[in-house]
């Protein structure tokens, strides 16, 4: 994975051994407990990529243009939190008649 990735984060393979979903922010790994059942396809494109050469050139144009990359990064972190709120509310929708119940096993 080093080979590929540069550093690796350590997600791939956390994903991997444990599943689900996970919130992954300056090297803290967090498992998200409200995540709804995805069907995901995957697709191989056959188009060869580089991790660690694409980090590098977003490394490079951020340290060289940080008033360019700076808004484009907090925009994609502004999205991924929104993701994040809107995937908890579809779990919790859809998990509803669960809470219910258990609610009502409580009383």
């Amino acid at each position: 994975e080093k080979l590929v990735h540069g550093t690796p984060s350590g997600i791939d393979n956390t994903i991997s051994v444990f599943g689900g979903a996970i919130k992954f922010k300056s090297g803290i790994f967090t498992p998200m407990e409200k995540m709804p059942k995805l069907s995901i396809l995957l697709v191989y494109t056959k188009v060869p990529r580089s991790t660690k050469k694409i980090v590098a050139g977003v490394r490079q144009n951020h340290t060289k243009y940080p008033q360019v990359t700076s808004p484009i990064l907090d925009s994609i972190e502004a999205i991924v939190l929104k993701s994040e709120f809107t995937l908890e509310e579809i779990w919790d929708l859809t998990n509803q008649d669960d809470n219910e119940e258990l609610q009502a096993k409580r009383k």
